[in-house]
């Protein structure tokens, strides 16, 4: 912000073309122009890893292969089996909000909102039970996200190329 423009600006992020918006008049002009005029933007790495970003962003065609998986989700995921999860996710919800929020002054809500959402899956999804599984998922998954959020190097002569 301070070497180009306190309000809008171009620059590359993650190795991609990005237009930074800034302060809260940026942020209210693409909350309320989403799906309008902006596009939903995922690095190339997430990309490679979860297809669904494959479908928002404009500029990638989806390999037909791919899209066929795409359009034919897993049981589980089909909205009749999601109606039947509704009651169990309720229950855990109210469960992690009395357990990890209520009465903290602090709270860590990125970690939180990780952990309830890894626990909703593990449970209902994976059949995981027990809270040192769950956990070493969490820390798993903060690896992981670390991996993908790495700016491409593409060195010549290296295993970087």
């Amino acid at each position: 912000m301070k070497k180009y423009s306190s309000k809008i600006f171009k620059t590359k992020i993650l190795g991609e073309r990005t237009v930074v918006l800034c302060g809260t008049a940026g942020h209210k002009f693409v909350a309320s122009n989403e799906e309008k005029l902006f596009a939903a933007w995922r690095p190339h790495s997430m990309q490679k890893l979860f297809r669904s970003s494959y479908q928002k962003a404009a500029s990638i065609i989806m390999p037909r292969q791919m899209e066929k998986h795409v359009s034919h989700a897993p049981g589980f995921l089909r909205a009749e089996a999601l109606v039947g999860y509704v009651a169990a996710m309720d229950f855990m919800v109210l469960d992690h909000l009395k357990t990890h929020w209520d009465g903290k002054q602090v709270v860590d809500a990125y970690r939180l909102t990780q952990l309830l959402v890894l626990t909703l899956s593990a449970k209902l999804f994976m059949r995981l039970e027990g809270h040192r599984r769950i956990d070493k998922l969490v820390e798993l998954m903060d690896t992981m996200m670390l991996a993908l959020h790495t700016i491409p190097v593409n060195i010549p002569g290296t295993v970087f190329h």
